[in-house]
């Protein structure tokens, strides 16, 4: 790491092949250091005053507290500011870090913060996994892997970049905490299409309009970044490239596949055309009433459009289910792509790449309850008595 407006940042050594040579630059992409191998570029800046390095000595007296410290300090922007919030919320609450809970995170008697990272081994992740377990009884077992996940994922990043802390015990595969994953709710066709009609009927356009992407894979945070360039009528797709979360930050996309086209139907191409009449290329699909230049916020959005189609459609059926606000419409979409992509001989990659993920593996942790339903008609179907040769 090194030191740039009093800021520690993390080190990311480039390396030029034509002239053979390391070099560093800083956040205005200037370079700031260059030399033939890394010891002697790690020299340079460590006389410039720039690098923070632990020597040996320092390593061994590394704690879970410093390892935290350098875990944020490496990873601050390059995450969405949500993500990193959550993970100094995660810390903080969970583990004590900062002394913000009060309560001390003990393992064996021992405050976590103060225990020393070449000291941990199976046994110690494991007890930090049974403690989070017994602290967070009434916690889902996905929130539990969170909390576990951040700690590991700390310790882990320390023994990478400090590698005289000696062997990793994140390599263990016996420390992995098997639970089941959840499954993402998904609304039935007529339930799904319903709630698009009334959102449409009873909303106003901006909030329509937002729902619908919604529907045809979006989430919520992609849909609110777009602006009307991104939308190529010709081809019948649109691009997603940003993300904006609930406070107004704009972020990368949540992973590098999450950058992609997506197919727009007949009828959400001319919704959307009717919808930016009088709109310039780079206006805000969904702007802010008080500034165009942000977008409006998110619970607008939803409290107007899904929430307000709902609404209309329990005055008539008291009993309509909805669950998880947006994301279930791009369940609902997942589903759609999941079927037509098996009934039509697609690749898993295609089907992987509507949905924004890097693989078919991805798709299938999230969606295997909707790709393999249960149906109690399945074992006639695959009875060996009634299969043709």
């Amino acid at each position: 790491m090194y030191y740039e407006g009093g800021k520690i940042v993390s080190v990311k050594y480039s390396f030029d092949k034509n002239n053979k040579y390391y070099y560093v630059r800083n956040k205005d992409n200037k370079k700031i250091a260059s030399a033939v191998t890394v010891e002697k570029l790690e020299e340079k800046l460590r006389l410039m005053g720039l690098l923070v390095q632990y020597t040996v000595a320092e390593k061994n007296t590394m704690t879970v507290r410093d390892s935290f410290t350098d875990f944020l300090s490496r990873n601050d922007g390059e995450h969405r500011v949500k993500t990193m919030k959550n993970y100094v919320s995660y810390l903080e609450s969970k583990f004590n870090y900062n002394n913000k809970s009060g309560l001390p995170f003990n393992v064996n008697g021992e405050d976590i913060l103060d225990k020393l990272v070449s000291e941990i081994d199976r046994t110690y992740v494991l007890s930090v996994l049974k403690q989070l377990k017994s602290r967070l009884n009434n916690y889902s077992d996905a929130s539990i892997q969170h909390y576990y996940g951040l700690f590991k994922n700390c310790i882990n990043q320390s023994y990478i970049h400090y590698r005289e802390l000696g062997n990793n015990p994140m390599d263990d595969p016996l420390l992995k905490f098997d639970h089941e994953k959840g499954k993402g709710w998904s609304p039935m066709a007529e339930d799904a299409i319903k709630l698009l009609n009334a959102v449409t009927t009873y909303c106003k356009p901006s909030h329509a309009v937002a729902t619908h992407l919604c529907a045809r894979g979006c989430r919520i945070s992609e849909a609110n970044a777009l602006r009307v360039h991104h939308f190529d009528f010709g081809k019948k797709k649109f691009y997603i490239e940003k993300m904006v979360d609930d406070a107004g930050n704009w972020n990368k996309p949540k992973s590098k596949s999450s950058k992609r086209f997506v197919k727009m139907d007949d009828e959400l191409a001319l919704m959307v055309r009717q919808y930016i009449i009088g709109k310039k290329p780079n206006d805000l699909l969904f702007p802010s009433p008080k500034n165009k230049e942000k977008p409006i916020g998110q619970k607008t959005l939803r409290e107007n459009g899904l929430h307000k189609a709902i609404r209309k459609i329990r005055e008539t059926e008291p009993h309509f289910v909805w669950k998880n606000g947006f994301h279930s419409l791009r369940h609902y979409y997942a589903s759609v792509v999941l079927k037509y992509g098996f009934n039509n001989n697609k690749a898993p990659l295609w089907i992987s790449k509507q949905l924004g993920h890097s693989d078919i593996r991805t798709t299938a942790t999230l969606y295997n309850h909707l790709i393999d339903p249960d149906d109690i008609d399945e074992g006639n179907a695959i009875s060996p008595m009634k299969l043709q040769a």
